[in-house]
């Protein structure tokens, strides 16, 4: 198996008043947002074993999920995996969120945030924008709609690619936070994460890493206040 490389993960946490506006001063340094969603950060992990069909789930936390994918979902990551002519028999790693267990409103789905590992190769070095830019690259452009809001990429029903938001559009997206979160008694979304495209991937041997290219803000509940 190739070594485990733990997610990028932001540090800083900041008020929503500064990530609600294109002249934010995160906004001027030229990040984009995306949709923090409440669930179980999950890398997919690819040649695990003898196999080459094998996909394995593995958390930020360096354990095996007990989680178990249905096959259908499989089934889904294969296509996703021809879709971006990935070869399932080198090692890979995608960077996801599994939304199945914090939440009620949805399960057997993963968003897609990043690719750590492409083909045996470790993406030391690329930006967040080539790396991005290459997980947009199939052919399925549709949109995941929940509770009639435009919330994520789907590349298949159960498998999304985060959506990236310039600053102008940072409003709005804290606005489909209020919606998507109002009928239920815990967030849905929970805030956004904002990442810099320029900046370059380190590596992540350790669980702090990665951090100096993005930044969280959270709704308020009673664990967090931003």
């Amino acid at each position: 198996m190739h070594n485990y490389i733990y997610p990028p993960r932001p540090k800083t946490s900041v008020p929503r008043t500064e990530t609600n506006t294109s002249q934010s001063y995160w906004g001027n340094l030229g990040f984009v947002a995306q949709f923090k969603y409440n669930g179980t950060r999950t890398g997919i992990y690819t040649n695990t074993t003898n196999s080459p069909a094998h996909f394995e789930f593995l958390s930020r936390h360096k354990s095996t999920l007990s989680y178990q994918p249905p096959a259908d979902l499989l089934r889904q990551l294969d296509v996703v995996f021809e879709l971006l002519g990935l070869d399932k028999s080198k090692d890979n790693v995608i960077d996801c969120e599994l939304l199945h267990s914090k939440h009620r409103a949805v399960k057997d789905t993963l968003v897609i945030y990043d690719i750590l590992v492409r083909d045996g190769e470790h993406l030391v070095g690329t930006t967040y924008k080539e790396r991005y830019d290459f997980l947009h690259s199939s052919h399925i452009k549709d949109r995941w709609m929940f509770n009639g809001h435009d919330l994520a990429v789907c590349l298949q029903p159960n498998v999304m690619l985060a959506r990236s938001y310039g600053p102008a559009d940072w409003s709005i997206m804290w606005d489909k936070i209020d919606a998507v979160n109002k009928p239920f008694d815990q967030p849905f979304l929970e805030g956004v994460v904002l990442k810099r495209p320029t900046s370059k991937l380190e590596y992540g041997f350790i669980e702090d890493n990665n951090s100096h290219w993005m930044v969280r803000s959270r709704v308020e509940t009673g664990r967090h206040q931003f």
